[in-house]
């Protein structure tokens, strides 16, 4: 049954009052929405900030204030229309609802050609019409130094990270950058594009410590060379040298990561180099009379790349001198947006889709026949090219040499291939202590390596067997069968694969002791065949109230020296004895020679 509409306007001031629930949450509330490009123009030419009677240092972290109303998530709507029952839209009450800044702005009008190139021929399908809108003048060099205010946070219709219309607090000088994601108005950003300033050197003594820059410079959203920013940093807007503005990770959610640096590795590897050849630590700061001058060059090339690892999981060099900001990009759940009807797509400028099976046969190969379906046809488009995966163009000889690795491609869907275990799972329960009504069962999780020798794991094996009550013995590759077998009916593990198994030792006579541990042994060399670490588990309960240590701590201090003592051999040696090759570890499992058949 439909519910009758409340017109709101027939509400009297006193029944508004008592209606909270009318008002939106999600409005901002410092802003007004009726600001028109001469109000900002105006401002523009008439700045209202004075200048500080006492230098701000530039290095100093303004405190980040952040919005009262701010939320974070994506918004769903009841369906009272067809055009709200599929409608997700991201929750971003802290973007501006009036006008853009005039000033930073063109016209689009005459830019947008519906996909035609200078001849009037179709170069891009589906394109065409959509919402009169002007182009955000962003910059992305961010060449602008000194600390910059943000005052707020911004729509651009043409991407889909946010913009931040920024203020500089001794030019006064306004300008759109980039918004990394939690950015808000009120925060203060600054690149250091140009240098470190004065102020921040002299801090330091003169001297430059890249940990005490990182501290006091790596903060989100400031602009920094990719050699002064820490390893594991997330960051985008990247640029690709020294001179050029920020070109990779610039839409909503992507980011790289900072991998490693060129210099230190070359470092460590100059380092290693000294200690082959027998030189003392005194030796190794001052003496580089050890290297070639090839080998110096190649050094120094080395040193000038940093190692980042881009959202496609691409691995790739860039300059150390480059430039990027840090944090990720903004509007990060837009990748989560549903538009919920056709209309939205035409205000965006996209046109309608149609199917090659919905076509005649001389417009597309998937076209014609008197069924619904494409026939025996490959996936291909209207010109007969494959669709899937197309032709290959790329030329064998021009490779990029500062890919380091490429991102994954074509994976589709992978077969079901043979599982190797690298790590065993132990969870150890010990008894004596049952824990008190109404506690939780504590757990305590260590992870530690498996010796390399046969007798080493034995003695692993016989020290657990010892010290504790119940034991379950399993690896990665059971679990992932278990939790296959619960999904299907049909399932069955494979006879090879070491079952999960739970050992209680209970009082059944000796004989009964003897071959639960004849199981246990087997149940162990079967789990730990390519296993090159051991977590153990340990439950129990935790008692209330008291001022002792608990059962977990206590496992975890009685089974780490013996382990450890038996887990610190570094012998070369597989489970049989046999020697290790160079290319060959535990994690990888040597195959079998194929059998030969005998002719008869």
């Amino acid at each position: 049954m439909l519910q009758p509409r409340i017109p709101l306007r027939h509400i009297s001031s006193q029944s508004r009052a008592l209606l909270p629930a009318l008002t939106r949450s999600y409005a901002p509330a410092a802003h007004s929405l009726t600001r028109s490009y001469a109000q900002a123009a105006d401002s523009q030419r008439h700045p209202t900030h004075s200048s500080p009677a006492a230098p701000v240092p530039t290095f100093a972290p303004q405190e980040q204030l952040q919005s009262t109303t701010a939320q974070t998530g994506l918004r769903r709507y009841k369906p009272r229309t067809p055009g709200q029952r599929h409608l997700i839209r991201p929750i971003n009450d802290h973007l501006w609802r009036g006008r853009p800044l005039y000033k930073l702005t063109i016209a689009k009008k005459g830019q947008s050609r519906g996909g035609r190139n200078h001849t009037g021929q179709i170069v891009v399908r589906h394109r065409g019409g959509g919402a009169k809108r002007r182009i955000r003048l962003v910059d992305f060099s961010r060449w602008d130094e000194g600390p910059q205010v943000v005052e707020r946070i911004e729509h651009d219709p043409g991407r889909t990270a946010h913009i931040a219309l920024v203020r500089n607090l001794e030019s006064g000088q306004r300008s759109y950058i980039l918004a990394a994601d939690g950015t808000r108005a009120g925060d203060v950003v600054q690149s250091y594009r140009k240098g470190l300033p004065k102020d921040l050197t002299d801090s330091m003594g003169g001297h430059i410590d890249r940990g005490l820059v990182a501290s006091k410079t790596a903060y989100r959203g400031n602009c920094l060379q990719l050699g002064m920013i820490p390893v594991g940093t997330p960051i985008f807007n990247i640029s690709l040298d020294k001179e050029s503005p920020g070109t990779v990770c610039r839409s909503a959610g992507t980011y790289g990561t900072i991998m490693s640096k060129g210099e230190d590795e070359v470092q460590k590897e100059m380092v290693k180099f000294l200690e082959d050849q027998g030189r003392s630590r005194q030796a190794q700061a001052l003496d580089i009379s050890a290297f070639t001058p090839d080998q110096l060059a190649k050094y120094e090339k080395a040193a000038g790349y940093v190692t980042i690892r881009l959202s496609s999981g691409e691995l790739r060099l860039f300059d150390k001198e480059a430039v990027a900001t840090i944090g990720v990009a903004s509007n990060a759940l837009h990748q989560y947006a549903q538009l919920g009807k056709a209309g939205r797509s035409r205000w965006l400028g996209i046109r309608p889709t149609v199917r090659g099976v919905a076509m005649n046969a001389c417009d597309h190969p998937h076209g014609g026949g008197r069924g619904k379906g494409k026939g025996n046809n490959h996936p291909s488009s209207p010109w007969g090219k494959p669709a899937k995966s197309g032709y290959k163009t790329r030329p064998k000889n021009k490779i990029n040499k500062m890919v380091v690795q490429e991102r994954p491609r074509n994976q589709g869907k992978r077969r079901k291939r043979h599982y190797q275990s690298t790590c065993l799972f132990i969870t150890i329960r010990r008894s004596g202590r049952a824990p008190i009504s109404g506690s939780q069962p504590m757990t305590l999780n260590t992870t530690i390596a498996l010796p390399a020798r046969l007798e080493d794991r034995n003695a692993v094996r016989d020290m657990v067997w010892m010290e504790f009550d119940s034991i379950k013995v399993e690896n990665e590759y059971s679990r992932q069968q278990m939790a296959s077998r619960r999904q299907s009916r049909k399932g069955e593990l494979r006879a090879e694969a070491p079952i999960p198994w739970l050992r209680w030792r209970s009082a059944r006579g000796e004989e009964g002791q003897t071959r639960k541990k004849e199981n246990f042994e087997k149940v162990w060399a079967r789990a730990t065949q390519g296993a090159a670490y051991i977590t153990c588990t340990f439950l129990s309960g935790l008692s209330q109230g008291a001022g002792t240590l608990d059962d977990t701590t206590h496992a975890a201090e009685h089974l780490s020296p013996g382990v450890l003592a038996h887990a610190g051999s570094a012998e070369t040696q597989d489970l049989h004895g046999r020697e290790l090759r160079p290319s060959q570890d535990l994690h990888s499992r040597e195959r079998r020679p194929p059998q030969q058949r005998v002719k008869t």
